[in-house]
């Protein structure tokens, strides 16, 4: 089985990655100089946002990730039972973080029945099984394309040009392949390539990685115009390389001008760095005045790491998660209006009682649905 996906975390100032150890290159030194070129946002800017900027439920999770492999294979029964709860929890949307899986040798691996022309392996049949079982609680699907672990960090693909073109290809022509089978029920197209602290290291990757970016959205825009794009930038990596998440987010402008997302789901530093939650809604605040200005919004992704996936598993970092600061994370990010999405409710927060650990599971449900 491939590795999952980068997560980054730091426990009593100590970094970890999750899922994964990678030797994390510094950004060159002109990363910091370019800070000062990076325009403040205007008091009309902050005025424009209070219009145009979609609120959240305040004090409540909008939206939650889902891993596949976590629900891999998984019966109609878990998947409806998983989403009961979280309907209960007043949580609508679903953002399926993945549905091609890029191996190294290229080839792709789907977790839907593709089409026989497209020649993508089979991973499993997840997909359109969380979309009936999402559907019976009237819950949204966010659908995500294309998974290249690491696709803009990893010294294998961040530059590599000929990659990074089949990478903006092969994500489209998936897109064309899910829309025509399941176009009704998709409410937005994920893009599981996370911008990191590589992408603002120096104008010519920010422009790189601007353009795959551009190039997959255009593609996603043209197969479904009314669909919104969706990317979640690693803002926490910005610790890597001696930044606030105020300054990563500042140095993100190029790509949020240029990429045509519709939205920025911004990664925040809850468990995964020392950041305070004011530093959080610092972070998304300053996302907020550029986005708007580029005529895209911003949502906040918390990392919420859960007790261990299958019996014998161990915690994931950072494990446990405090239901209070959890909650006062919420409470300050509301402030915002931003949408809140969390890394996974299935991991963290799912009490279904068949899953391995689900009394820690349970304790931060049942925490979360009294507050």
């Amino acid at each position: 089985m491939a590795v999952k996906t980068l997560r980054v975390g730091a426990v009593a100032g100590v970094l970890a990655v999750v899922h994964s150890v990678v030797a994390l290159p510094l950004a060159p030194a002109n990363t910091a100089s370019a800070l000062h070129a990076v325009s403040v946002a205007t008091a009309s800017g902050e005025d424009a946002l209070a219009e145009r900027q979609a609120p959240g439920d305040p004090g409540r999770v909008d939206a939650a990730f889902l891993d596949p492999y976590d629900v891999y294979d998984a019966s109609s029964l878990r998947l409806e039972t998983m989403f009961a709860a979280q309907k209960s929890a007043g949580i609508g949307t679903v953002i399926y973080q993945w549905s091609g899986w890029m191996y190294d040798d290229r080839t792709v691996a789907t977790t839907y029945p593709a089409g026989v022309g497209t020649g993508y392996g089979h991973f499993d049949n997840s997909l359109p099984k969380v979309l009936a079982a999402a559907e019976k609680q009237d819950i949204e699907v966010w659908v995500g394309l294309l998974l290249r672990n690491e696709v803009f960090d990893s010294p294998a693909t961040r530059s590599n040009a000929p990659f990074l073109r089949q990478f903006q290809s092969e994500s489209i022509r998936l897109a064309a392949d899910l829309f025509a089978k399941y176009g009704d029920r998709i409410a937005g197209w994920y893009i599981p390539a996370e911008p990191g602290d590589y992408s603002i290291s120096s104008p010519a990757v920010t422009q790189l990685h601007t353009r795959v970016l551009a190039t997959i959205s255009d593609g996603l825009h043209r197969i479904s115009p009314h669909l919104p794009v969706m990317v979640s930038p690693a803002v926490p990596r910005a610790i890597f390389v001696g930044l606030s998440g105020v300054d990563f987010v500042s140095l993100l402008e190029p790509l949020i001008r240029g990429a045509g997302i519709d939205v920025w789901n911004l990664q925040v530093g809850f468990k995964m760095t020392a950041w305070s939650p004011a530093d959080d809604v610092a972070l998304i605040r300053r996302g907020q005045q550029i986005a708007v200005r580029h005529g895209a919004t911003v949502w906040a992704d918390i990392y919420v790491p859960g007790p261990g996936r299958h019996a014998g598993d161990p915690p994931e970092p950072n494990f446990p998660t405090d239901p209070h600061a959890f909650l006062a994370e919420i409470r300050a990010l509301a402030s915002t209006s931003a949408p809140i999405a969390i890394w996974t409710f299935d991991d963290a927060m799912n009490p279904d009682p068949s899953r391995a650990n689900a009394t820690d599971r349970d304790a931060l449900f049942s925490v979360y649905q009294s507050r």
